[in-house]
């Protein structure tokens, strides 16, 4: 086995130009962790700029993420040699947001979109921990979904400060011109042509982006100045948050946002008069969920079985962005802490684990339940997919937000028991709506469910 450091390598978890990133395990405390080691993918990177100078970025991004403290930047755990080679480790998630949307190498290609209260909660966390990096002097220069780590309880965690630059300080970008600085369609327009004079709004400006793709699913046109308003996208969004995205997504950053917390503060405002109108809507409204869109109206497999990542979608009946094909109405109800789905011959626990756990846990958690015959029951099992696929539902209309919700607010993604290797199991998103892969030994809710 694999070892870097004092660190079990349990699998590679990505690769960007300069490093390459693994999911490890503390040899004694059995902890896991992100290890990110130097490593550049292209030879002509080390050509460019050396070796040592690399080695040194390495340090200073390691030095960066050690000497700020904030719920919302990932902390570093530790730093050391390896071979001659720098290495660090930190806190390890299973999710980004970047998973979380669904996005991928094609950044142009749609995404899922997200509830705008999911949305201004991601946005608002990861304006707090810019706020917190740019009090600091620190520009991150490369803000995107995939360096927003999610924890089990929904935190942003920002990573990847190997782009990163203290402000007034020149680095050796400027003597590779042919380097890029930050990820194509999240990149301000300012830093493409003079990374090393641009300010605190560059990172301002990702933000709207990663909002403005939240909402709607769709990355704005970098070709065209004023990209469609997202109310015309997205009907839950009203008209008047249009203003908001033309100043986050200004190309003058003298037009945007002048900082991380003038931002947040504005968006908070908008929020708070949304919840207002959605509290007068809601009034009179039958909030009672018995009648759900769902899928199948018949009985599901039960039975867990193992799905290869290339079967999967065909296998499961999921679109290309891995939600159900297809939506019907089933019936719910509640009674005693338990969801009956009387059409499909289901009962569920209501309220789920009380925290997120590994899958052998989640194993013996189930175990647990039939032990003290949880509400006269001893027969609860981890759900397959098919039956978690009973659970999700399509974006809501702003209607939907009056309905109070099937399940405790919080059991967010479940284990399922079918599994996709020897190592990972899909695990459901039943707040957003889709079906995901997760190494066993990541984290994830119980949901169990039981054969009427």
């Amino acid at each position: 086995m694999k070892k870097i450091g004092r660190y079990e390598i349990k699998g590679l978890l990505g690769r960007g130009g300069m490093s390459v990133v693994f999911k490890a395990m503390a040899s004694v405390t059995g902890r896991m962790v992100a290890l990110k080691l130097v490593g550049p993918r292209d030879e002509l990177l080390i050509d460019l700029m050396g070796m040592d100078r690399l080695k040194e970025l390495f340090r200073q991004e390691a030095k960066i993420m050690g000497s700020i403290r904030h719920p919302n930047v990932a902390a570093i755990l530790d730093y050391d040699l390896h071979e001659g080679r720098p290495f660090y480790t930190m806190e390890y998630h299973s999710h980004s947001l970047g998973t979380v949307m669904g996005e991928t190498y094609r950044i142009e290609d749609p995404s899922r979109p997200v509830t705008l209260e999911k949305s201004v909660g991601y946005t608002s966390q990861v304006l707090k921990g810019l706020e917190r990096l740019h009090y600091a002097g620190l520009i991150h220069r490369d803000i995107k979904p995939f360096n927003l780590l999610l924890t089990e309880q929904d935190h942003v965690k920002i990573i990847d400060f190997g782009l990163s630059r203290i402000r007034g300080e020149a680095t050796s970008a400027d003597r590779h011109k042919g380097l890029l600085i930050g990820s194509p369609y999240y990149a301000a327009p300012e830093q493409e042509k003079s990374p090393d004079s641009v300010d605190e709004r560059a990172d301002l400006f990702p933000v709207g982006v990663m909002l403005y793709r939240l909402l709607t699913g769709h990355i704005p046109d970098p070709t065209i100045r004023e990209p469609d308003p997202v109310s015309s996208i997205n009907s839950t969004v009203p008209e008047w948050w249009d203003p908001f995205f033309s100043k986050a997504l200004a190309v003058d950053p003298k037009d945007r946002f002048s900082s991380a917390s003038e931002m947040l503060k504005e968006l908070n405002v908008l929020f708070n008069r949304w919840l207002k109108e959605q509290e007068a809507i809601c009034q009179g409204f039958d909030s009672k969920m018995d009648n759900v869109y769902q899928v199948g109206a018949h009985r599901v497999r039960s039975r867990p079985k193992k799905v290869p990542l290339k079967n999967a979608r065909m296998e499961f009946g999921l679109d290309r962005l891995w939600r159900p094909d297809h939506y019907h109405r089933q019936e719910f109800k509640r009674h005693n802490e338990l969801i009956h789905a009387p059409v499909i011959g289901l009962i569920w626990q209501q309220s789920g684990s009380p925290f997120a756990m590994t899958l052998d846990e989640a194993k013996v958690y189930v175990q647990y339940l039939n032990r003290i015959e949880y509400n006269g029951i001893k027969t609860w099992r981890l759900p397959t997919v098919e039956e978690l696929m009973t659970l999700l539902t399509p974006p809501p209309a702003r209607e939907d937000y009056c309905l109070d919700p099937l399940f405790e607010r919080g059991l967010r993604w479940v284990w399922s028991s079918d599994r996709c290797t020897y190592t990972a199991a899909w695990v459901a998103d039943v707040e957003m709506g889709y079906i995901t892969r997760q190494d066993m030994t990541g984290y994830a809710r119980v949901c169990a469910v039981t054969t009427t």
